[in-house]
Formats: structure tokens, sequence, C-alpha cells
């Protein structure tokens, strides 16, 4: 499925499907065929497939997507929440939350505010985080960029761990939930990150 935002009024389905508009609601199922839809720009957008693979481009609303087995790219939107079984997550820029969830696959966004993403078995790469950050894997390396500074909790069983803020930033790097309580003068974020087994790596730029 393909899912472009435009400057338009109206929704265009190219495909086999059943379609239904209720005011400013279109409802697309029983799809038999590869599908293009056409929405207008600032659309809210909510996708749910079993393995067919979801492309969505131009600037969305508020994305909501779940798939089995199909990869998931988003390119501009608000707020993004993808759950998916085993897919490989791509997202171009989120101006606000960003929200992931997969069993398997490597997770990769370019840019957002906050960020919660976590897989069982897969790399996550969070390049230009301009908000809190939350990334959790049981097997896979995390990379987190941040724009600014905001707090970080990253945690892997096995697989590295690497940070990186800008420069002049100075990070609270607590060592227990006791020193992760209270964030010490002078210090402009809290980066608590854990690995069982890997390096762990905080630098800033």
């Amino acid at each position: 499925m393909r899912v472009i935002a435009e400057n338009r009024a109206d929704v265009v389905v190219d495909g086999r499907a059943r379609v239904e508009s209720d005011g400013a609601r279109t409802t697309i199922d029983e799809v038999r065929s590869r599908l293009v839809v056409r929405v207008p720009e600032g659309t809210d957008l909510v996708v749910g497939t079993t393995s067919a693979r979801v492309e969505i481009e131009g600037h969305l609303g508020r994305v909501a997507v779940v798939t089995g087995t199909g990869r998931i790219e988003v390119g501009n939107a608000e707020s993004i929440d993808a759950r998916s079984t085993s897919a490989r997550v791509t997202v171009g820029r989120i101006t606000d939350n960003c929200r992931i969830r997969t069993m398997s696959g490597r997770v990769e966004v370019r840019w957002c505010g906050d960020a919660d993403v976590a897989t069982v078995s897969g790399r996550i790469v969070l390049k230009s985080v301009d908000g809190s950050v939350r990334a959790h894997c049981v097997s896979g390396r995390i990379e987190i960029e941040l724009a600014s500074p905001h707090d970080v909790d990253a945690e892997t069983v096995s697989g590295r761990i690497d940070v990186s803020l800008p420069s002049g930033v100075r990070a609270h790097q607590p060592k227990s939930k006791a020193e992760a309580a209270s964030r010490p003068a002078g210090c402009d974020c809290t980066v608590k990150v854990r690995s069982v087994s890997g390096r762990v790596d905080v630098s800033t730029r």
C-alpha cells in the first residue's frame, strides 16, 4: 500500500478495494490489489495490514500503522505509532511523538521529537532527536544522536549503545536508581544507558 499526501481536498483510491466515505472519514478495506491512495496534506491515517509493504509519502497528521511482516516507510508526519511483528521501519521527519514497537527488524528514524522505540531483535538508529528518548532491545545495537539536551533511557541485553550529544552539553550519567533520582547542578540532561554484554559510549560532538 502506498499513501501520498498532496495539496488536494479529496481522497482518490487507485486499486481494487471497498471504499466508504462518511463525512471527513474514508474507510478502505477488502483490498484485492496493490493500492495507491492520495489524500490531503495533514490527514490523520490508520493503516492495518498482514504482510503488505506500507509506504507513506508527503506530510501527514497523526499516523498509526500495524503490520505483521510488511516493511513500513513513513516520510513526514505529526506523530507516528507503528507496530510490527517482523519488519524494517524507516521514518523521515516526525514533529512530535515517535512510538515504534517491533519484534525483529531494523528501526531508523531520521528526525523526531520524543522517541519511544523497542524491539526484541534489531538495530535501533535515532539520528536527530529533539526530545526525550526511550530505546530498548534484547539483542541489537542502539545509536542515538540528540539534536538538543534531553533525557535518554536506553538499554540492551546484548549489543552496543552509542549516544551522541550536542557540543557543550553536560550529561548526568547515573550508575544506580538512587543517583538517577536527582540531577546534579550544572547538568543539562540525564543519560541512563545499560548493556549486559556490550560497549556503552556517551560522547559530545
